[in-house]
C-alpha cells in the first residue's frame, strides 16, 4: 500500500516532536534536503530512533543522497530517451593554469580537482602533454587572450572521464567587423 508523502512527513514531524525540519537540520548540522529526504523515505520512524537520527542523516550525507528533484505534472507523460554518456564542457581560467608549473617530460597525466561555481568540485584527469601545449599558447599569447577548454564525459557525478583541455585564442574583431555590428 502507498501511503500519502505529505500525510507521512506530518506524522513524522509530530514523532519529532514537531520540530519544524529546517530548524532540526541546522541543530543536526545537516542539508535540509537531506533531511527531507530521510522523513519522507522512512515513514517508520518511531521514538527510538530519534535518539540515532543525527548519525542516520549523516552517514546518508556522506553517502552523497540527494532529494529527488519533483516531477512537473505536464512531464509524467512525456517520452524518455536514454543517454549514454553526459558530455561536459568546463570553461577554465587561463590565468590559474598559467600559474601552474610546467610538468615534466617524463609525468603523463595529471588530476586537477576544479571548483564549479555553487562549491562544486570535479576532479579530472588530464594528459600532461596537453597541459604543456596550453601553457605554451598562454606564454605565447597571454591568459587574457586565451580560452581554456576542458571536455569530457561527466560520471559519477562529479569525475570527468577522457577528459581534453585545449588553449583556444580568442579572435580580435578587426575595425570592419565592429563597423557592421553596429
Amino acid at each position: 500500500m502507498t501511503m500519502n508523502p505529505n500525510i507521512e512527513r506530518e506524522r513524522i514531524r509530530a514523532a519529532l516532536r514537531g520540530q519544524p525540519i529546517p530548524r532540526l537540520a541546522s541543530q543536526l548540522g545537516v542539508d535540509v534536503a537531506v533531511l527531507e529526504l530521510f522523513v519522507t523515505t522512512n515513514a517508520h520512524i518511531t521514538a527510538e530512533l530519534q535518539a540515532s537520527l543525527a548519525a542516520i542523516v549523516a552517514s546518508a550525507e556522506r553517502a552523497n543522497v540527494r532529494a529527488p528533484v519533483p516531477v512537473p505534472e505536464k512531464r509524467k507523460n512525456m517520452p524518455t530517451l536514454n543517454a549514454r554518456t553526459l558530455k561536459c564542457v568546463l570553461v577554465l581560467d587561463a590565468k590559474e593554469l598559467a600559474a601552474f608549473p610546467r610538468p615534466a617530460d617524463s609525468v603523463q597525466r595529471i588530476v586537477f580537482q576544479i571548483r564549479v561555481a555553487g562549491g562544486r568540485n570535479i576532479d579530472a584527469d588530464i594528459a600532461a602533454k596537453s597541459i604543456r601545449k596550453c601553457k605554451k599558447v598562454i606564454e605565447e599569447n597571454g591568459a587574457d587572450n586565451v580560452a581554456l577548454i576542458l571536455q569530457g564525459k561527466l560520471t559519477d557525478g562529479s569525475v570527468v572521464h577522457e577528459a581534453g583541455l585545449i588553449a583556444q585564442v580568442k579572435v580580435q574583431a578587426s575595425d570592419k567587423e565592429k563597423e557592421n555590428a553596429t
